[in-house]
């Protein structure tokens, strides 16, 4: 027996059971070898229709995971007033994988916000949306209104402009 019949007296029974193979001759007739030739063919078919699909959902899977970070990031960067990031993203250089520009949001609680990604559909407010956490804004310049001169300060100055106005400089 050549090589390849073996294989086909091993492999037959595994595929579909030992009543296909001729006990007598302990061949396969030609109708069922193309048969079974065929259920190979279909078989490598599916396993590729399957590694094709998880690779496309392990793709996506991992450009969530990354927009999930690059949206936190950004709003911590936002949050902390960082510049370089903040101006890239002001110029559109900052994007999601879906080339979408990130939108920068304030959130419900006071002087908080949120960096959202639009996600895949590219529309906002729809259940795939990305949102970050909540950040607080710091307060980048702290205005101290004046200091409401007191009356002593008051009396003085008035004393010192009649002062000026009766006896002048």
């Amino acid at each position: 027996m050549k090589d390849s019949e073996w294989m086909w007296v091993l492999l037959i029974p595994l595929f579909l059971g030992m009543d296909t193979v001729d006990k007598k001759r302990k061949r396969m007739s030609p109708q069922k070898r193309s048969n079974m030739i065929g259920l190979v063919a279909l078989g490598v078919f599916f396993i590729a229709i399957v590694c094709y699909v998880t690779y496309g959902n392990m793709q996506e899977r991992q450009a969530i995971q990354d927009t999930v970070a690059q949206v936190n990031n950004m709003a911590v960067n936002f949050a902390n007033h960082t510049d370089a990031p903040i101006q890239e993203w002001a110029q559109g250089k900052i994007v999601d994988p879906w080339e979408g520009q990130l939108i920068l949001t304030k959130s419900s609680s006071k002087d908080g916000v949120q960096v959202v990604s639009k996600g895949p559909d590219g529309d906002l407010n729809t259940e795939d949306d990305i949102r970050s956490e909540t950040v607080q804004m710091q307060p980048r310049y702290v205005i101290v209104p004046p200091k409401k001169p007191s009356i002593w300060q008051k009396t003085k100055s008035k004393a010192s402009a009649m002062k000026n106005f009766f006896i002048g400089d």
